[in-house]
């Protein structure tokens, strides 16, 4: 069983993947929050101070039942961007509200037959593609020709064939 630890997370607004030589190697912690309904646990990155809105992950594996003979792993992510604070006329600040949030929800359907090995081959081409970890053809690793997920989630462009 995987125990809940913290979890330390690179990342930058270029997407680019950071290193160990780079300073600070991680900028971002989620420490974990336990269950919040049975079977789903919860990491959240409490950096922002404010007690509303937080970064969150939650994590949740459904093991086979009689009707189902497959392993049901959803990882949900999601980032809030907390509402302007405008004064209110009596001069007392309004608490924070969360405006609207990013989210990202991911099922993985893994049958009780399969492997290991197919199990983590499916993980690291998903790692792949999210990545745009993809060569090129010509054997260059070129993200211009990388994983369309990119441009539709950077710039909601639809694929196109």
């Amino acid at each position: 069983m995987a125990t809940q630890a913290a979890i330390l997370v690179a990342s930058n607004a270029s997407g680019s993947v950071k290193t160990a030589s780079t300073t600070p190697a991680y900028d971002t912690t989620f420490s974990p929050d336990g269950q919040v309904i049975p079977g789903v646990y919860r990491w959240v990155d409490r950096s922002g101070g404010i007690p509303v809105g937080y970064p969150t992950m939650t994590l949740s594996v459904r093991r086979p039942t009689k009707g189902s003979r497959v392993y049901k792993i959803v990882r949900k992510l999601s980032i809030p961007t907390l509402a302007d604070v405008s004064y209110a006329s009596s001069g007392l600040t309004p608490p924070q509200q969360v405006d609207h949030s990013c989210q990202k929800t991911e099922e993985w359907i893994l049958p009780e037959a399969s492997t290991e090995a197919e199990r983590l081959a499916l993980l690291y081409l998903d790692r792949c593609f999210a990545s745009s970890n993809i060569v090129t053809s010509d054997g260059s690793a070129n993200q211009d020709t990388g994983s369309p997920l990119l441009a539709a989630i950077q710039y909601l462009e639809p694929v196109s064939g």
